[in-house]
């Protein structure tokens, strides 16, 4: 008889302990849903309306640019793995080390400096980033992952706004 009380006993202290480790973990979590909804209150980002750049004006995706944009960008191929290409009208400008050397390329600099310093014309930006060499996979869900990291070239394109 002394046997089954005992075990009468143990049984109530797990119950016991179960309850207190249900209420420990249910308070932690209601904590943790209070922080998160006054975390997310304070940071004044959430608030933000985002706009669209084709609400603002049709611009092909790209944002709207000036000449001073294009050139402090044509400096930087040189420096960085960059690729520029300036389509304005008729005439087309291309910036790019793979496919000229570094006097021709400030030459054309020059030219196109020559051409457009002192104009206010509007271009529009557009970049893509491609990634050669290196080992990636695709992952189901679309993902990449990286197995091996690559180079990347930024090319932009400044397109002449009609």
């Amino acid at each position: 008889m002394q046997d089954a009380v005992d075990a009468l006993k143990i049984a109530f202290a797990v119950l016991i302990f179960i309850i207190a480790l249900t209420i420990a973990f249910s308070s932690i979590s209601q904590a943790k849903q209070a922080s998160d909804s006054i975390l997310y209150t304070i940071d004044k980002t959430n608030f933000y309306e985002q706009l669209n750049a084709s609400s603002l004006e049709d611009t092909n995706g790209g944002r709207k640019v000036k000449i001073d944009t294009i050139i402090s960008n044509i400096y930087k191929v040189p420096k960085e793995s960059l690729a520029v290409k300036v389509i304005a009208g008729t005439d087309t400008f291309i910036f790019d080390l793979s496919t000229m050397n570094k006097a021709d390329l400030y030459r054309e600099i020059q030219r196109f400096k020559n051409a457009y310093m002192n104009t206010n014309l509007e271009f529009i930006e557009n970049f893509s980033e491609i990634t050669y060499t290196g080992k990636y996979i695709t992952a189901e869900d679309g993902s990449v992952i990286t197995e091996t990291p690559g180079l990347t070239k930024i090319y932009i394109t400044y397109t002449k706004k009609s």
